[in-house]
């Protein structure tokens, strides 16, 4: 939890601390910190609770395993250098979910167990083959891949 106190600091980002069961979550309603050539995130951000994350424009290479607690409205983690998604991914929940631009190659296989709205993954490296486990997710309505921005289209396309 000091990482994540830390390095909001760091950014001069005001917040909150709420103890709720037990558990320790630091509260924020927006943090922006697009074009800042942010290398990584705090390894506790899961214990972050925010209605928008801004993180697009950096140079992140890979997201903490904690990525899978939190919770947020939107998370922008586009125009980065990501690589490979933590399975814990597979947890989050969020309406939007921003992954364009970035450098992944595959989908982690629980990807159905993610709860979003609209998940963008376009201009990425994920092979067509990968885009057959997004229609396990169940609350998805909007999808944009490479192959096709049309929810019915990837749907067809992971039946092939």
């Amino acid at each position: 939890m000091k990482d994540l106190t830390d390095w909001l600091d760091k950014y001069k980002i005001k917040y909150e601390i709420e103890i709720e069961n037990e558990n320790v979550n630091v509260i924020y309603g927006m943090i922006y910190l697009p074009d800042n050539k942010i290398t990584e995130l705090p390894k506790s951000i899961g214990n972050l609770r925010c209605k928008r994350l801004y993180f697009h424009n950096n140079e992140i290479t890979e997201l903490p395993k904690s990525i899978g607690n939190l919770r947020c409205n939107d998370l922008f983690l586009h125009n980065n250098e990501i690589t490979e998604l933590p399975k814990s991914i597979c947890n989050l929940r969020c309406e939007r979910l921003f992954l364009s631009y970035n450098k992944i190659t595959e989908l982690p296989k629980d990807i159905g167990n993610l709860r979003c709205n609209t998940l963008y993954l376009n201009n990425n490296k994920i092979p067509k083959h990968e885009i057959k486990y997004l229609d396990q997710i169940k609350l998805l309505k909007d999808v944009y891949t490479d192959y096709t921005d049309n929810i019915e289209e990837v749907f067809k396309l992971c039946k092939i």
